[in-house]
């Protein structure tokens, strides 16, 4: 997936850990064809059996 190769050298161009939010962040993001809120973003997070809080996605999208 070209995309998510893509994401993962900007991560690491930024020296940033690939930490399995930080993908899931930026695939979601990617994905999406229109804005996306907190609470959108944690419901799709959800679906992938991640266990995250909010204050944790507010920190990670300001870092990225």
């Amino acid at each position: 997936m070209k995309t998510q190769e893509f994401l993962i050298r900007e991560l690491r161009s930024k020296k940033l850990r690939k930490t399995k939010l930080r993908v899931l962040l930026l695939t979601v993001l990617f994905k999406s064809a229109k804005p996306l809120s907190v609470g959108d973003i944690l419901h799709f997070i959800a679906k992938s059996k991640v266990k995250v809080n909010k204050t944790s996605v507010y920190r990670q999208l300001a870092v990225l």
